[in-house]
């Protein structure tokens, strides 16, 4: 009786062993090559530096417009004005880097 006891707990535990690995093992999905681009790009940093770049360019851009309502400075205008063409730029060039 007790070796049958004993059998039956080593028996469970395999079963339970081989489960949980099995649960455990990560899915491996499949990628197309266009996917695949995707991804690397959303998850490329120097992309994502030159998209933050951009984005803060815009911003300081916007404000000068807004700034140059209340007074007239065409200079300040103008530089944001560079400032922001240069940073849509090098995004523009980054990204045609990566997809080479």
């Amino acid at each position: 009786m007790r070796k049958s006891s004993l059998f039956g707990a080593v028996a469970l535990l395999v079963a339970l062993t081989s489960f949980s690995s099995r649960a455990e093992e990560p899915k491996v999905r499949q990628l197309s090559l266009e996917e695949s681009i995707v991804i690397g790009l959303e998850n490329n940093l120097d992309l994502r530096e030159a998209a933050y770049d951009l984005s803060l360019k815009e911003t300081e851009y916007e404000e000068a417009k807004i700034s140059n309502l209340l007074k007239t400075s065409i200079v300040t205008l103008k530089n944001a004005e560079l400032n922001f063409k240069k940073a849509q730029d090098a995004f523009e060039e980054k990204e045609k880097e990566l997809m080479l």
